[in-house]
């Protein structure tokens, strides 16, 4: 007799888990495929938007630099100029990530790595700016 219930539990048990399961299945391939592509295009946009303001910061602080470096000279004007170089460099390379991104070609470590260095650099400036003040 207790086989019997432990055999109509266990029937019972998978027919409401399959019932359990088309009721609350995924949505069909297409419309997950569909949220898939909005999600990374949703993405793009956003790394392309960050990479193009951390674009914009580093041109003004780099202008900016330019100005102030004028009136230093020995190490700290080197110091400066070197920082202005990098920060050159990462423009360039933001500059090309932003057009990877458009064309889906771009990693994601890649623009993580590229906003980091490029925030680095903008703080850096910043900071030089801030120390060279008279």
């Amino acid at each position: 007799m207790a086989k019997k219930e432990a055999v109509k539990g266990g029937i019972i048990g998978v027919l409401i888990g399959a019932v359990a399961g088309i009721l609350f299945a995924p949505k069909a391939g297409k419309e997950t495929r569909k949220d898939i592509k909005d999600a990374a295009i949703k993405a793009n946009h956003e790394a392309e938007a960050k990479l193009k303001e951390l674009h914009k910061e580093l041109m003004q602080k780099t202008e900016e630099a330019k100005e102030f470096t004028a009136e230093y000279t020995g190490k700290a004007k080197d110091e400066l100029e070197d920082l202005q170089k990098r920060a050159e460099f990462t423009k360039k390379k933001i500059s090309e990530l932003i057009s990877a991104v458009r064309e889906f070609e771009a990693e994601d470590e890649e623009v993580a790595s590229v906003l980091a260095e490029g925030k680095e650099v903008v703080k850096k400036l910043t900071s030089a700016k801030k120390s060279t003040k008279k």
